[in-house]
């Protein structure tokens, strides 16, 4: 039994967390960039958009504190069903794996590298070039 004046504490309790994304020479980059997070078995736990240099992730309290964190333009429209840490590698994704510290709010990311950001503009900017097929055949070509 509770005593009455300790309130239980919820099962999972949502909290913002925050990662700071930046980019290699450059103060940031002009096509659309998501956040993908995903657990130890590469399954995708969440995603945010990066807006002003951050992408915002709401959060469980009983998440699992070792994430990979890939950041890549979306790739929803080019992979066949659902997003996966394996099917996203091949997209040029920057991976990071990382400890989430509960105690800090945000969490800052080694820069992702010019030759990636560049590769993205390029096949951000040439629409004809975003479906899967020519991503994988021009990625010799870009790097």
């Amino acid at each position: 039994m509770i005593p009455m004046n300790m309130n239980p504490r919820p099962q999972s309790e949502a909290r913002q967390v925050s990662l700071v994304v930046s980019f290699e020479g450059v103060h940031g980059i002009l096509v659309e960039i998501q956040a993908y997070m995903f657990d130890a078995t590469g399954t995708l736990m969440a995603r945010a958009p990066v807006r002003k240099s951050r992408a915002v992730f709401s959060l469980s309290d009983d998440l699992e504190k070792q994430v990979y964190v890939v950041i890549a333009p979306p790739v929803d429209e080019a992979v066949d069903g659902p997003v996966t840490l394996a099917k996203i590698r091949a997209f040029h994704g920057f991976e990071v794996q990382t400890r989430l510290d509960p105690l800090l709010k945000s969490h800052f990311l080694p820069e992702v590298p010019e030759a990636v950001w560049r590769w993205w503009l390029v096949h951000c900017l040439w629409p004809g070039l975003n479906r899967r097929s020519d991503w994988q055949s021009s990625a010799a070509l870009i790097l």
